[in-house]
């Protein structure tokens, strides 16, 4: 049967393994993201004639609906169209790089550089960079609410502008 303190030596030292591994991997489950790429083609009203994608009356597109508040202030209210070109679900782990595309010879990245707690509000903060071809339009960083969402906008498209929307969340941890 063996010795009984020896087995609760064991036992002892097996729940501390099992604490500690288990804290690593929900430490590291912490240590990530996701964030959702809304790439948003936007136009004046009456803007490019001709143009397949846009017509001269204000259309907003009801997949942006939850952006409907920041996209009709300024200095986003200049336009009063908005059409979801494309969307991008990303899982970003903690200084990673994560791409996607743009439409054009535009690309842009991506890199979840944790979370900033203060008693009021979470906060992600990532690191943001636009590029056409090698020039990069775009190298920052920001700080996102928690599930809240931060817009870019100025990259000329199809007689109009792109805008993006960013919309990051922690990732929750796995128990």
């Amino acid at each position: 049967m063996g010795d009984p303190v020896r087995r609760r030596a064991d036992l002892f030292l097996s729940l501390i393994l099992f604490s500690a591994l288990s804290g690593l991997s929900r430490a590291r489950a912490e240590e990530a993201a996701v964030c959702t790429v809304r790439v948003i083609q936007a136009h004046q009203a009456g803007g490019e004639s001709g143009s397949a994608q846009h017509s001269a009356a204000p259309y907003f597109d009801p997949r942006l609906e939850p952006l409907r508040k920041q996209l009709t202030q300024p200095p986003f209210s200049a336009w009063h169209s908005f059409h979801l070109i494309q969307q991008h679900d990303l899982n970003l782990q903690k200084d990673t790089l994560t791409g996607f595309t743009l439409p054009g010879a535009h690309d842009g990245a991506l890199t979840y550089l944790g979370q900033v707690e203060s008693p009021k509000r979470h906060r992600v903060r990532v690191h943001l960079e636009l590029r056409d071809g090698a020039a990069k339009l775009v190298n920052t960083v920001v700080l996102i609410d928690d599930g809240g969402t931060f817009l870019q906008g100025g990259i000329r498209n199809a007689g109009g502008v792109l805008v993006l929307g960013f919309t990051c969340h922690h990732r929750p941890s796995v128990p």
